[in-house]
């Protein structure tokens, strides 16, 4: 269930290591817009496309094929836009279970 802020606008979030979204349904559900999604694996991607479009009822081209490190990418057309940006990737998730 998406929470409207009555009389204030949305907050927007980019979320980088997107996968198939999971992350981005709670973002959406919390009342967030989402401005992008990116995600290098191509299986991934398509499962996105599809969460993206059928459950998070946005646009297929807010999700970017890509990899988080490649110079075409302009983040500096999210700055001063996004309110929160969401990074997760298995290296963390790895280094946390070896401690």
């Amino acid at each position: 269930m998406v929470t409207k802020r009555k009389g204030k606008k949305r907050l927007k979030a980019l979320e980088l290591f997107a996968g198939a979204g999971g992350l981005a349904l709670g973002i959406h559900q919390a009342g967030f817009k989402c401005v992008g999604l990116l995600e290098w694996d191509s299986f991934a991607v398509e499962t996105l496309k599809e969460n993206s479009r059928r459950v998070l009822e946005l646009s297929e081209d807010l999700v970017i094929h890509r990899d988080v490190n490649d110079p075409e990418i302009d983040y500096k057309k999210y700055s001063g836009e996004v309110d929160l940006c969401l990074l997760y990737t298995s290296d963390a998730a790895d280094e946390e279970d070896s401690v």
